[in-house]
């Protein structure tokens, strides 16, 4: 069951998700960092900014890089509970 047939199944209709579109109700822009950046920065970045995932790009040397991947907030959750620092 994917996410949207859960909600159907718990909540019934939700005419929001039928109506708006993801323009309406995304983020504009992207959040970026580089690959060495401290996983506190990354989530002082998303706190600051009221996002979930960061794009990171490039690193601190090479911006030429380009996209590496994402960092969202469930991968900081997941450093924090096997016990890994956010500090630098």
């Amino acid at each position: 069951m994917d996410t949207y047939e859960l909600l159907h199944a718990t909540h019934g209709p939700i005419p929001l998700l039928e109506t708006k579109r993801v323009s309406d109700v995304m983020h504009p822009g992207v959040m970026t960092c580089h690959s060495g950046s401290s996983l506190h920065d990354v989530a002082r970045t998303m706190a600051t900014h009221g996002v979930h995932s960061v794009a990171i790009w490039g690193d601190e040397g090479e911006d030429s890089i380009g996209f590496l991947g994402i960092i969202s907030a469930l991968d900081l959750l997941s450093a924090v509970m096997r016990g890994e620092s956010l500090a630098s």
